[in-house]
C-alpha cells in the first residue's frame, strides 16, 4: 500500500491516498504496516514521529522542502525523543530534512536492525544529528549520502552535553558512507562502547569541535578514503579537541567494553587538524587507555599539517606495557605548512612497524626505517587551507612524485594494498554505493 502525507492540503481524517492525503507523519506511522510505502510531500512537519512497523519505506517527494521540525526552544536541556525515531527492522528513510531537534535528529531504537537512511539532511540538533544505539537495533544499518551539520547546540548551555554528527554505540556491521559532516559541537563521527565491524568510507568531515572521526572500545573498525580537515578553528567545547582521526579507549577496569582491535585506517586525507592522527592515553587520570594491536594497519594515508596543526602523528605510550607491532606504512606525512616547531611525530612507543612512509622532513629515529624517504613533492597546501572547501585532490601527490602513500592512478603503492571493502546488497541498500 502507498500512502501520502501533505502538510499543506492534507487532513488526518482522510484515507491517506494521493488525492486525499493525511496531514501528519504521526497519522501515517499509526497506519503503516509491513511492506507499505509512505510518500511525504513538501511542507513543515512538527513533533516526534515513531516508526514501529517493520519493512516500511518513508520517502520525501520534494527533499529540500520536506522539513521535519523538532521546534527546540534553544533553552530546554532535558532529554527528548528523536524527531524521527526508527524502532522497526528493514526500514528505509530517504530524502528528509530534519532540523531543530530537542535531542537527536534521527534515532534508532527498539528492534531497528537492517535500516537504511539515505539522502537526508540533519541540521541544528540539540544533541547528535543521527544516533544509533544498541548492538541488535543498529545491526547492519547503512547511512549514505547524508549531510549532518550544527549538531550539539545544547553544549552552549551545558558543556558536558556533547552532540556529534553521527554517534554509534554498540552497533554491529554499520556502514557510514558518502556523507558530509560539518560544524558540529562534538565529533564528526563517534564510534564507541563495543561497536563492531564498522565501515566509515568516503565521508567528507570538516570544522567539528571534536575529532573528525574518533573510536573507542570498538573492534574491527575500517576508516577508508575519508577526507577530514579544518578551514578555521572551531569554537572550543569542554573536553574536546579538533583532531583528525583519534583512537581513545576507556579504562578496562569496571567496564565490559572490548578494547579497540584490528583497526584499519587506510587511504584517508587529513589536513590542518589539531593532531592529524592521534592514539590517546591519559594514564594519570585513567580516562583513556589505548593499546594498538598487531592487527592494526595504518597505511596509504595523506596527512597534511596546516596553520592549526599542533602535531602530525601522536601515538602516546601505553602506560602498562608497550603497543603491539601495528603496521604504519606507505603514508605521506607533510608538515611544511604547520607552525614552526610542530612535531611531525612524537612519543611513539616501539615496536610499531613503520616502513615505506614519505616524510616532508626527517622523522624521529623511532619512526625511521631503511625504506622511508624524505620527500616534499606535495602540492602547496597552504593556499588551499585558507579556502572554504578544500578539494581532496589538492593534497594528493603530483604525477611525477615518487611518493608511495595514497593510492592513485599516477602514484605507485607499497606492498600493503588498500583493503577492498564489500558493498552491501539487497533491497534495503543503495545500489549506487
Amino acid at each position: 500500500m502507498i500512502y501520502h502525507v501533505n502538510a499543506i492540503i492534507g487532513d488526518d481524517r482522510h484515507l491517506g491516498s494521493e488525492a486525499r492525503p493525511w496531514q501528519t507523519l504521526q497519522r501515517a506511522a499509526r497506519a503503516a504496516r509491513p511492506g507499505d510505502r509512505v510518500v511525504v510531500h513538501r511542507g513543515n512537519y512538527s513533533g516526534a514521529t515513531r516508526i514501529k512497523a517493520a519493512g516500511t519505506e518513508w520517502e520525501a517527494a520534494e527533499p529540500d522542502e520536506t522539513i521535519l521540525n523538532g521546534e527546540w526552544d534553544g533553552r530546554d536541556t532535558r532529554y527528548a525523543p528523536a524527531v524521527l525515531s526508527i524502532e522497526a527492522p528493514r526500514t528505509v528513510v530517504a530524502g528528509f530534512t530534519v532540523t531543530n531537534a530537542p535531542a537527536h535528529g534521527i534515532g534508532l531504537r527498539g528492534a531497528a536492525a537492517d535500516v537504511l537512511i539515505k539522502n537526508c539532511c540533519v541540521h541544528d540538533s540539540a544533541r547528535s544529528g543521527i544516533r544509533l544505539f544498541g548492538k541488535n537495533l543498529s545491526r547492519n544499518a547503512t547511512i549514505v549520502n547524508c549531510t549532518i551539520t550544527g549538531s550539539g547546540r545544547v553544549a552552549r548551555l551545558n558543556p558536558v552535553l556533547h552532540g556529534h554528527g553521527i554517534e554509534l554505540t554498540f552497533g554491529h556491521s554499520v556502514m557510514i558512507a558518502n556523507c558530509t559532516i560539518a560544524d558540529n559541537a562534538g565529533a564528526g563521527i563517534q564510534v564507541r562502547q563495543g561497536a563492531k565491524d564498522t565501515i566509515l568510507q568516503e565521508n567528507t568531515i570538516y570544522d567539528n569541535a571534536g575529532p573528525g572521526i574518533v573510536i573507542g572500545n570498538s573492534p574491527r573498525t575500517a576508516f577508508v578514503d575519508n577526507f577530514i580537515y579544518l578551514t578555521a578553528k572551531p569554537k572550543a567545547v569542554k573536553g574536546l579537541r579538533p583532531d583528525g582521526i583519534a583512537v581513545a579507549d576507556l579504562p578496562r577496569r569496571g567496564q565490559r567494553y572490548p578494547a579497540t582491535r584490528g583497526t584499519r585506517i587506510c587511504g584517508n586525507v587529513v589536513a590542518n587538524c589539531a593532531t592529524l592522527l592521534r592514539v590517546h592515553n591519559e594514564p594519570e587520570r585513567k580516562r583513556t587507555l589505548t593499546r594498538l594491536d598487531a592487527r592494526t594497519v595504518i597505511a596509504h594515508n595523506t596527512l597534511v599539517g596546516g596553520p592549526l596543526t599542533q602535531r602530525g602523528v601522536h601515538v602516546e605510550p601505553y602506560p602498562y606495557r608497550t603497543h603491539e607491532p601495528a603496521v604504519f606504512r606507505d603514508n605521506i606525512i607533510h608538515m611544511e605548512h604547520a607552525p614552526a616547531g610542530a612535531p611531525i611525530a612524537n612519543e611513539n612507543a616501539q615496536p610499531i612497524l613503520a616502513a615505506s612512509n614519505a616524510w616532508s622532513k626527517s622523522p624521529p629515529a623511532v619512526w625511521a626505517s631503511s625504506s622511508d624517504t624524505g620527500e616534499t613533492g606535495l602540492r602547496n597546501a597552504a593556499a588551499v587551507l585558507g579556502g572554504e572547501h578544500p578539494q581532496e585532490d589538492d593534497f594528493a601527490p603530483e604525477v611525477w612524485s615518487s611518493l608511495i602513500g595514497r593510492a592513485t592512478d599516477e602514484a605507485t603503492v607499497g606492498a600493503l594494498e588498500p583493503p577492498t571493502l564489500f558493498t552491501p546488497q539487497g533491497e534495503n541498500h543503495d545500489p549506487g554505493l
